[in-house]
């Protein structure tokens, strides 16, 4: 428990409604193996559901009730979890919180009340892990990853030295797939492949202790807040001038966003056919993005400020991670649970990022 106390590491994970199925199954042992290593455990639960955008209708995706059923599930099991001792602090956002208006404005230069990016993943969420813990380094984990870590751990002490040693590095990954062998295990994953997770134009160059890119993957990593300060705000590619922009044409149309199911192939209304294709092309292709992805702006602001991530080549640490989360995923759950800790998974699935759901059936 001494070595808790001295760590400057604190532990963050985000939960939202969407978790509920699984959260209770997969947070806790990720927590119990890491606890003694960090300084402290932050849940950031995410109580918004996801506002609307040219290319996003959440009235398609999240029923009120069911989304609302959902929401309570996940606070009673951290309610639980923090009266059991295994999480140290919750910090919730909720709608209209002053909260979410304050950490938008600060990491992005706007104040706004989104909560979630334009594809309706989250936005805030992040930014709020990264805020609110206590410890210089930010260990940040989704609920929904599976972690194979035959350190114990003790990863962690040695990341801290080199994030405090390079000046350029803003943070440290495990391996975000499990390792290929044969000829081809010099790769981390098998990029441009299905649910490979990475795109050929992310840099991915290999060095001494791992791969080297500007793109952060927001599933699984060691930050260090220090220099992430020095990023913000983070504006995009664009530039300051060019988030205004998009901001404002954004605010302006999100009344109309809710509207109608712009994302439709077909008119879903009233409205003629050719009418709706043309409304439909100006709201994917004309409509700026807003807000733009939290690991694009990290992607953009490293880009700019020559910073960089390392995905450490060990064989004794990564984690997978499912792309999407139909009813396969929770039949594969407790498989995952057993078979990723001692470092087994399919052939299939090595150097691919995303769950391979048929692979993992018992």
């Amino acid at each position: 428990m001494s070595n808790r106390r001295k760590s400057e590491i604190s532990l963050q994970v985000n939960l939202c409604a969407g978790d509920a199925e699984y959260a209770g199954k997969t947070v806790p042992p990720l927590v119990r193996q890491l606890r003694d290593r960090v300084g402290e455990v932050l849940v950031v639960l995410d109580e918004c559901r996801p506002q609307a955008s040219p290319v996003f209708r959440p009235q398609e995706r999240f029923d009120p009730a069911v989304f609302q059923s959902r929401l309570e599930r996940v606070r009673k099991t951290v309610k639980e979890w923090q009266a059991a001792g295994l999480v140290d602090r919750v910090e919730s956002l909720t709608e209209r919180d002053e909260k979410i208006r304050r950490i938008n404005r600060k990491y992005t230069g706007h104040g706004t009340e989104w909560t979630h990016d334009h594809w309706g993943h989250a936005f805030t969420a992040y930014f709020a892990g990264w805020e609110l813990a206590q410890g210089r380094y930010v260990l940040h984990a989704d609920a929904d990853i599976f972690v194979h870590d035959g350190t114990a751990g003790s990863w962690l002490e040695e990341a801290v030295k080199t994030l405090a040693t390079d000046k350029k590095l803003l943070a440290i990954s495990p391996r975000i797939a499990p390792p290929i062998r044969g000829e081809e295990k010099s790769r981390m994953v098998r990029v441009g492949e299905k649910d490979a997770a990475w795109l050929p134009s992310w840099p991915l160059e290999v060095g001494p202790e791992g791969w080297i890119s500007n793109w952060l993957s927001t599933r699984f990593h060691l930050l260090d807040r220090a220099k992430l300060e020095e990023l913000l705000p983070l504006t995009g590619a664009g530039g300051r001038l060019g988030a205004n922009w998009a901001r404002g044409v954004n605010a302006i149309f999100f009344p109309l966003y809710g509207a109608r199911a712009w994302t439709a192939q077909e008119s879903p209304d009233l409205l003629p056919g050719f009418l709706h294709r043309i409304f439909r092309k100006i709201a994917h292709h004309s409509i700026p993005p807003f807000p733009l992805p939290p690991e694009v702006l990290i992607h953009e602001a490293n880009q700019q400020r020559g910073m960089k991530v390392l995905y450490l080549n060990r064989e004794d640490l990564w984690f997978v991670h499912p792309e999407t989360k139909p009813k396969e995923f929770l039949e594969v759950l407790e498989p995952l649970l057993a078979r990723v800790p001692r470092g087994e998974c399919p052939d299939g699935q090595r150097g691919l990022a995303g769950i391979q759901f048929g692979m993992w059936k018992p």
